[in-house]
């Protein structure tokens, strides 16, 4: 299999220090930094900006380590690499002849670090702290022996919680920090020429007890798959950071001090972090500390809740659906920082999506003079407005319905029945219903019908042979409102009658796509 499909990266950014306006960049990927190139777009981020600013940032992707080399990039593999001398193609000085920019970053493989043993050993590829430790200080004294470059390193990916442990992944969050917070710091020299990206704070599950996901592994919202263990990033997630990586660079390239963001405070315009108002919107702002700070600028996501909506660039929150969504404001110079808000939004209008038309007893045919009550099912069951308007359409038969959904045969033929909306979103359901010829007795012949029917002024007792198929007595009166709906339990059936009044009234009975139809008179 080739390399390019395999999941890893490391990518190092090594930037010449002359002529800001002609740089190039070479990502050194595996499938999760192709998603990171493909799906976040950074090839067409960078062209507009080339555009935009009279600029020249070429960007070349790469399999790397390529093949005949293992597919891994772990620490071990770059160290075995570029200072072990057992690289085949592409060296680490071809990177730096035919680049300005060389980018490093593990798959997220690398996240798996087993538990030391208390015995470090640079030569070692067993994953484990002690050994990244000692392969990243060598990587480290190359990177520095190359001063007119400038090296951009990312933290560790973090794995799916279906794929890892909470020992495992805190082991991994150790060495990001590290790698953001020592290892530059340790030997108290300046490493002006290496600056490292917080990919790993982009991405993880920071919350130690969050209501989706685990702490230490991929957040939830960026799992590509919540029921298996795939660790790619997801769209959102390759979306969401690739501008925020793409800045990164650009302050790389303009050689900036750079001042990180520390903290974001989330607040609201107005009183309280609410939407009461249907399709309602709420403007969010973000400030940042320290307020010198190289960049201020934030990119907006939301994580839907229990209610959805969606945020615009500017930080516009748009209600959805009823509920809570968390809103978050990330920090663009790589710093990883971000900061969240709770948002409650009430009374949201939700429309209908679909209905569904059924018949009593899941009955398809009626003969002529017959009746028939129709059901409409909605879709979504949370819709503000469930009510609809009935209608027929008559095709070769004739039949006629009420509002209340209850169909009249007239005459022979087919007729669709047609259940719409009253919200106004104007989505209907239909059922086709074949209607047979009249018969005198009411009753079609080929139907098992009851052995007996008996009809008193205080109940209606049914007798039936075994191989009757009704399941469910309804009880109309004579402009077609249901009165009464009893279950068929027993084959000799008493149905209570005397809450009704004196009339004439509609008896059917229902099951198994079959239907009877008959008149009855309670005096």
């Amino acid at each position: 299999m080739s390399s390019i499909l395999k999941c890893a990266i490391l990518m190092f950014v090594t930037i010449s220090s002359v002529d800001c306006n002609a740089q190039r960049i070479v990502f050194l990927t595996h499938s999760v930094g192709s998603g990171l190139y493909k799906e976040g777009q950074i090839k067409e981020w960078f062209t507009k900006y080339n555009s935009d600013n009279g600029k020249d940032i070429l960007i070349d992707r790469r399999s790397y380590p390529a093949e005949p080399y293992p597919w891994d990039n772990d620490p071990y593999d770059y160290w075995n690499n570029w200072l072990n001398g057992k690289c085949v193609n592409e060296c680490f000085t071809h990177m730096l002849e035919n680049y300005d920019i060389v980018i490093m970053k593990h798959c997220y493989t690398a996240a798996k670090i087993e538990e030391d043993i208390n015995a470090p050993d640079i030569t070692s590829n067993r994953k484990s702290l002690e050994n990244y430790k000692l392969q990243y200080r060598a990587i480290r004294n190359l990177l520095d022996a190359n001063p007119k470059t400038k090296f951009i390193v990312f933290t560790l990916t973090p794995r799916h919680r279906l794929r890892t442990n909470a020992a495992e992944a805190d082991r991994a969050k150790q060495f990001a920090e590290w790698v953001k917070n020592e290892w530059l710091q340790e030997d108290g020299k300046k490493h002006d020429n290496i600056f490292i990206f917080d990919f790993w704070n982009l991405i993880a599950e920071t919350d130690p007890t969050p209501e989706n996901g685990a702490v230490n592994c991929i957040r939830y919202e960026y799992e590509k798959n919540h029921s298996s263990d795939n660790s790619h990033p997801n769209l959102l997630a390759n979306e969401t950071a690739a501008p925020i990586f793409a800045r990164f660079i650009l302050n790389t390239i303009e050689s900036r001090e750079s001042i990180p963001v520390a903290g974001i405070s989330v607040t609201v315009t107005g009183e309280g972090a609410a939407i009461p108002t249907d399709k309602g919107t709420l403007q969010l702002n973000a400030t940042i500390t320290p307020g010198d700070a190289s960049d201020n600028s934030v990119t907006w996501s939301v994580q839907n809740g229990t209610g959805e909506a969606s945020i615009s660039p500017s930080g516009l929150v748009s209600a959805i659906s009823n509920g809570t969504v968390t809103a978050r404001a990330t920090a663009n110079d790589g710093s990883g920082v971000y900061g969240t808000l709770d948002v409650i939004i009430t009374n949201q209008s939700i429309s209908v999506t679909g209905i569904t038309v059924t018949a009593e007893g899941g009955a398809t045919t009626i003969t002529t003079n017959s009746m028939l009550q129709l059901h409409a099912e909605i879709t979504p069951a949370g819709a503000s407005d469930k009510s609809v308007a009935w209608s027929v359409e008559n095709e070769t038969g004739q039949a006629r319905i009420t509002p209340e959904g209850l169909l009249t045969a007239i005459s022979a033929g087919d007729i669709i029945a047609k259940a719409t909306s009253m919200d106004g979103s104007d989505i209907s359901g239909i059922l086709k219903i074949k209607i047979g010829n009249q018969l005198p007795t009411g009753i079609d012949p080929e139907m098992p019908e009851a052995a007996s029917i008996n009809i008193s002024p205080s109940a209606i007792t049914i007798e039936m042979n075994k191989n009757t198929p009704y399941e469910r007595i309804s009880i109309y009166t004579i402009t077609g409102s249901p009165v009464l709906i009893h279950q068929i339990k027993t084959l000799n059936e008493i149905v209570g009658v005397d809450q009704l009044l004196p009339g004439i009234y509609i008896l059917v009975l229902s099951g198994k796509g079959e239907i009877l139809t008959k008149k009855m008179v309670l005096q």
